[in-house]
C-alpha cells in the first residue's frame, strides 16, 4: 500500500537536476529524519509551488511513496525563511552537507532538528559568531549519531585531562597523552572548553575547529566537504 505523509515540517538540504524536468531533493523532517523526494516538474517551473524550494526556509512537505525514493506531492511556506548572507550562507550550506552525507534516512532526531534550526537562527541574527555557531553544531550533530565525544579522560590511564598538558586526540577513544611537540598535539585547556560550550578564547576556539575537522574527516572518510573549499 503506498503511504501518504501531509505537511511535515521540513527544509531543504540540496537540490540537483533529476531526469528531464524534475528535481530530486534531500530534505531534513521533523518526523521522519532526512528524506529523499522527486519534485516532478520542478525543474522547469511546472511545479506550481517550485519557486520556494529555497535552502533555509522552513515547509510544509508532502509525499507519497514507499522506499528511500518518494514523491513531492506539495510544498508550502511554514515560516520566515532564515536570511544567510556572505560567508554565512556557505556556513549553511556546510551544514547541510554533513547532514546529507552522514545521518541515516528515515532516522527523526528531533533534538537534531531543533539543533539545526537553532543554528540557523544565529547565523541569521548575528548574535553569535559564526564559527562558534559551527562548533555547537557540530558537537550536536555527533551526539545525535551517536558519536558523542569523550573529552574529559586521557585514554591510557583513565587520568582526567589537565588544561595545561598537550594531548593528541583519537575520533572514538578520546584525548592520549603527548608531549607538547607532538604534532597535532591539542592543549587540555581546549578540551575542557569544548566539554563546557566556552569558545570565548580565540586559540581555543582554533584548536577546537581542527579536533572537529579531524573527528569529521574520520566519519566521512573518503567523502570531501565542498563547502569548506569555498569557506
Amino acid at each position: 500500500m503506498t503511504i501518504r505523509h501531509e505537511l511535515h515540517l521540513a527544509y531543504v538540504l540540496h537540490s540537483r537536476p533529476y531526469r528531464e524536468t524534475s528535481l530530486l531533493l534531500e530534505m531534513l523532517s521533523l518526523e521522519q529524519g532526512r528524506i529523499t523526494l522527486v519534485a516532478r516538474g520542478a525543474k522547469r517551473g511546472k511545479l506550481k509551488t517550485s519557486n520556494i524550494l529555497q535552502l533555509f526556509a522552513p515547509l510544509a512537505v508532502s509525499w507519497y511513496g514507499n522506499g528511500d525514493l518518494v514523491t513531492l506531492t506539495n510544498i508550502e511556506p511554514a515560516g520566515v525563511a532564515h536570511s544567510l548572507q556572505a560567508a554565512r550562507a556557505i556556513c549553511g550550506m556546510y551544514i547541510n552537507e554533513l547532514l546529507v552525507k552522514l545521518i541515516h534516512k528515515w532516522d527523526p532526531c528531533a533534538q537534531l532538528f531543533s539543533a539545526y534550526q537553532q543554528v540557523l537562527n544565529n547565523l541569521a541574527l548575528l548574535d553569535v559568531p559564526a564559527q562558534i555557531s559551527l562548533r555547537r553544531f557540530e558537537k550536536q550533530l555527533l551526539t545525535a549519531m551517536g558519536y558523542g565525544l569523550q573529552l574529559t579522560k586521557e585514554i591510557t590511564t583513565g587520568a582526567t585531562v589537565k588544561p595545561e598538558l598537550y594531548y593528541l586526540f583519537d575520533p572514538v577513544l578520546g584525548p592520549r597523552l603527548v608531549n607538547s611537540s607532538c604534532v597535532g598535539a591539542i592543549k587540555g585547556q581546549s578540551l575542557i572548553a569544548l566539554q563546557q560550550d566556552a569558545y570565548e578564547v580565540p586559540e581555543v576556539l582554533l584548536d577546537i575547529k581542527q579536533l572537529m575537522r579531524l573527528v569529521f574527516n574520520y566519519h566521512l572518510g573518503a567523502r570531501p566537504v565542498m563547502a569548506r573549499q569555498l569557506l
